[in-house]
């Protein structure tokens, strides 16, 4: 599974029906639906829902600002603390 990165999401009822969707991240971004029963399987194509959640672009961006946050918040502390 190294060449792919799925995310699965939905419902499973007690009466055994789902509703899925299953977006494939890694390598191209694709949605399948998945509805209905064992029995009555439904599958159809989807726009993605969870491509927003894994692009690694904003990732990196969010873990900058984050490490400069913490830089900042520990040179406020450090300041604040007598010797």
């Amino acid at each position: 599974m190294d060449k792919y990165m799925a995310a699965v999401g939905g419902r499973h009822n007690l009466d055994m029906s789902f509703d899925y969707h299953i977006s494939l991240l890694k390598p191209f971004y694709i949605g399948v639906d998945v509805t209905g029963t064992f029995d009555d399987l439904k599958i159809k194509a989807a726009k993605c829902k969870y491509a927003q959640d894994f692009r690694p672009i904003i990732r990196r961006d969010i873990e900058t600002q984050n490490i400069s946050l913490k830089k900042m918040i520990d040179e406020a502390l450090k300041r604040n603390v007598k010797p």
